[in-house]
Parts: C-alpha cells; structure tokens; sequence
C-alpha cells in the first residue's frame, strides 16, 4: 500500500503502463488503477547525470471514446507529501481538495474516483509519441454514468493495486 507521511520530492524515469496511443480531449473518466515502483532509478534533480532512488506512482484513467473504452496514465510522480510535489497537485486536483496529513495518507484509497479529464500528447526527444492525463478535475455527479465501470475494466498489463472497499480500504 502506498502510504504518505509529510516528506519531499521530485521528479522520476518512465515506470508506466504499456498503453496504446489513445483519443486526445476532455473526458468523464474512472481512476482505476495506481502503478507503484520502490527504489527506481531516476536522475537527480539538481544533477541529472546523478542516479537516486525514488519511490514512483503512475495513476491510470479510463474513459469512453466513440463507444470504446480507453485509458490513459500520468507522468510519473514521486511519493511526496509535499505541497510542491506532482503527486500532492494530483491527488488535489482529483479530490478538490489537499489531502489531509494528520494521519498517514494512503492514496489507493482514491481509485473508483470519477472525474473530468483532459488527455493530451507530447513527443518524447526521442520521437516517441505519449499520450498522457495533462489535469483531472473532480467530475459533476450527473455526469458518473458516463464513466466507465471500474470493476469491468480490464487493466493492460493487469491490476497493479486492489480496488478499494466502499470504506476506501483496499481488499
């Protein structure tokens, strides 16, 4: 389980889900999945030629395109409880609100949160297209049945982190 206790970090290397290029646009979407990865090898912030150990998540979305469904993942996001961190911004942006840090924080918790998304694409330096979840936004209850149903998902590459109970814990 992914735990957060107030610490600090920064970015990662790619340890993502093996995805197919999906539709571009702004989408109701599931969270439905969470990709975590101790002790991965990344390059140091103020050295990049400096190799650190990172805790890393990747959050994994599913959405409807012209009947089909799609899915879409994050940049890798270091296992921060800090305010400056991509995974705090997510994790704020998806709740509508900062987590609260009075007691450890597991954030699997949040899979099966519906929100609003918006997948864009970016070209690595490399040439190697990716489309990834530019922002998730919590999403207008009217809006849930257009999400697709979590438990009839089946993930690329399989589940990564169980499907929380109705009480947020993971079983």
């Amino acid at each position: 389980m992914p735990i957060l206790t107030n610490t600090s970090g920064s970015s990662g290397a790619e340890y993502r889900y093996d995805l197919d290029d999906a539709p571009t646009g702004t989408y109701p979407a599931v969270l439905c999945d969470m990709k975590h990865t101790s002790g991965a090898k990344v390059p140091s912030f103020d050295d990049p030629t400096v190799l650190e150990d990172k805790d890393l998540s990747v959050f994994l979305f599913s959405y409807e395109h012209e009947g089909q469904v799609c899915f879409a993942q994050t940049w890798e996001m270091t296992q921060s409880s800090s305010e400056r961190s991509k995974l705090f911004k997510m994790l704020k942006s998806i709740r509508g609100e900062a987590p609260l840090f009075e007691e450890d924080y597991d954030y699997s918790s949040e899979i099966g949160r519906k929100v609003q998304i918006t997948v864009g694409s970016k070209i690595s330096k490399k040439g190697t297209k990716y489309t990834t979840v530019d922002s998730a936004t919590p999403l207008l209850s009217e809006l849930h049945d257009r999400c697709p149903k979590i438990e009839d998902l089946e993930i690329p590459g399989g589940r990564q982190t169980p499907i929380p109970d109705a009480n947020g814990n993971p079983f």
